[in-house]
């Protein structure tokens, strides 16, 4: 599960931690294996699992694999956060 934070979420201190605090453990409740919250203005993915006591941050480069036989995703923080013109 991805959520990106919109801009008013972002502004508003009370929304972004309902969505760290509410949110991230229902979505793990309801079987999502990671929950991913995404912070563009600080540039940031927090990454949380079931298993995780505290959200690991992550910030350049970022990877990921729904299963340790396939290979990784790896993105830059310039891929994940910089305008593509289009």
């Amino acid at each position: 599960m991805v959520e990106v934070l919109s801009p008013s979420t972002r502004k508003r201190d009370r929304h972004r931690k309902r969505d760290r605090h509410r949110k991230r453990p229902a979505y793990l409740a309801h079987a999502a294996s990671d929950v991913w919250l995404v912070d563009q203005s600080a540039r940031s993915i927090e990454r949380s699992t079931n298993a995780s006591e505290f959200p690991e941050t992550h910030r350049d480069p970022i990877t990921w694999s729904p299963d340790p036989s396939l290979p990784l995703l790896v993105m830059s923080e310039a891929e994940l956060f910089e305008p593509t013109g289009v």
